[in-house]
């Protein structure tokens, strides 16, 4: 309730969520996303539906719209099965936990958990024909969510993570009054080949930014008795998220606490700026969370971008090419190459004409600028190839054990898979240096110097110092005099 001139007259609870909506409060648009699930699931003949989306996108809260009335497709009994933290089970805990949740959806008494095998028979041959039967003429809809969580290396040969998926082929094949629903959080490109073979008969749909319209509506509806949003508040709050559900609550959320510590009703465009620091701060497990989706090559190339534009300014791959060189970075290897073109598909960057890139959510691009320095990040950048990470934990027990060639051959086809791996770097500058070839560990501390200057610097100080004192003994000193004068400018 509001007091007059715009005051809350009573603390109420926060309309908005920032949680993953379970109901059909908070929930907004997505009407072609249950249009195109309703279509393909009418054919008698699809049963396979994979929806994708970046994180924190609503992938989990429409699953959840699908099982109100509202949106329920016709013909079909929805149950929502969460695959989060079941990679390490066996296959008879997973179909044992999805039969519970069947039966406590249906209403009927959970079977017993000894029945079920590892070789998914009683699932299918005797607990889902008690289902149909029960069901009548309706399908059963099986909605799975965090379907890719267990898409890793498997932990045992018996883990969910080897077993499940082709045991899904099979239900998808012979139980025509059996459909699934899944939602992945990567694209669909990057999903194992046991994944993609899952959904070989699938139809895909992206889940991306809300409408205009329906993000206004999320704005604007949820508090409609209690805040009252001025024009300028809402193209505000729309050029900070455009549209994206998670950050728009997140923002919602905070100015609606702020309103009421102030006893305000009325927001102001002023309003939205002044939450900003206390949104991000609301959010930064959601964040960190959203942040950690990306590979460390995507995220040097999101941090470049965020820092060398402000807001709604576009970055050229001019201005990322000096970041990189600045940086020492190495545009070099599939997964720094790849990485604009990855997040521009995946919506996080947008491209202006060729060459240009420029941020789709303004609040993101804030949120790094504030919390993601490009330090940070190019640290990170030794995690982009698990190849390099192999190739340099073996370079580094043959350095231990003293064997300097196969050291040196190791860190060499370490940083061709990653020319960024700065410990493989200098690891190489030091086993050259161990072996007296001077001339050349200079060369390989210098790049390991312009990669992390504070841990080659005393490396390289001390191959120059040497390779002085070599040349002046082969009395050729004027060489030595070069090797002394860039020593000194490292001083």
């Amino acid at each position: 309730m509001r007091l007059a001139g715009g005051r809350l007259v009573e603390k109420t609870s926060n309309p908005y969520i920032i949680t993953p909506l379970t109901g059909a409060v908070g929930f907004y648009g997505r009407d072609d996303i249950f249009r195109f699930v309703h279509n393909v699931l009418a054919s008698p003949y699809q049963n396979v539906i994979v929806l994708y989306g970046q994180r924190r996108i609503g992938k989990t809260s429409l699953l959840h719209q699908l099982i109100t009335p509202r949106h329920v497709p016709p013909g079909f009994q929805p149950v929502y099965f969460d695959l989060q933290g079941r990679a390490e089970q066996r296959l008879s805990q997973v179909l044992y936990g999805l039969a519970r949740e069947i039966a406590r959806r249906l209403g009927f008494p959970p079977p017993r958990r000894e029945e079920f095998g590892d070789d998914g028979e009683y699932f299918q041959t005797r607990f889902l024909p008690q289902v149909f039967d029960r069901l009548g003429q309706r399908r059963l809809l099986l909605l799975v969510d965090e379907f890719d969580v267990i898409g890793g290396e498997p932990w045992t040969r018996e883990a969910a993570v080897e077993t499940l998926f082709p045991y899904l082929q099979d239900l998808i094949m012979d139980e025509h009054r059996l459909a699934f629903v899944f939602v992945v959080g990567r694209r669909i490109d990057e999903l194992p080949s046991r994944i993609k073979a899952t959904f070989k008969s699938a139809q895909f749909k992206r889940l991306s930014l809300l409408a205009r319209d329906d993000a206004i509506q999320l704005i604007t509806e949820q508090a409609k008795d209690l805040l009252e949003y001025e024009p300028p508040a809402v193209e505000r709050i729309l050029s900070l998220t455009a549209g994206h559900p998670y950050f728009t609550q997140l923002i919602c959320y905070e100015l609606f606490d702020r309103c009421q510590r102030r006893g305000n009703s009325r927001v102001s465009a002023v309003d939205v700026d002044a939450a900003l620091e206390g949104a991000m701060e609301l959010g930064m497990g959601g964040l960190a969370w959203f942040w950690d989706e990306f590979p460390p090559a995507e995220r040097f190339i999101l941090s470049a971008v965020a820092h060398v534009t402000d807001e709604g300014g576009v970055a050229s791959q001019e201005q990322i090419s000096r970041i990189l060189q600045q940086h020492g970075v190495r545009l070099q290897g599939i997964e720094l190459a790849n990485a604009p073109d990855i997040l521009v598909e995946w919506e996080i960057i947008r491209r202006e004409g060729r060459e240009n890139y420029r941020f789709v959510v303004e609040f993101l691009r804030q949120w790094i600028v504030r919390k993601h320095s490009l330090e940070g990040a190019k640290r990170e950048l030794e995690s982009a190839s698990p190849r390099a990470i192999h190739l340099y934990e073996a370079a580094r027990r043959a350095h231990r054990e003293g064997d300097l060639s196969a050291a040196i051959e190791d860190y060499r086809r370490a940083l061709a898979a990653n020319p960024n791996h700065a410990r493989a770097q200098l690891g190489l500058a030091q086993a050259l240096y161990e072996r007296g070839e001077l001339a050349e560990a200079i060369t390989e501390f210098e790049k390991a110097h312009m990669l992390d200057e504070a841990s080659a610097r005393d490396g390289l100080i001390t191959a120059r110092l040497a390779l002085g004192k070599e040349l002046e003994e082969e009395r050729r000193d004027e060489e030595a005099v070069v090797q002394y004068e860039r020593l000194l400018a490292l001083a």
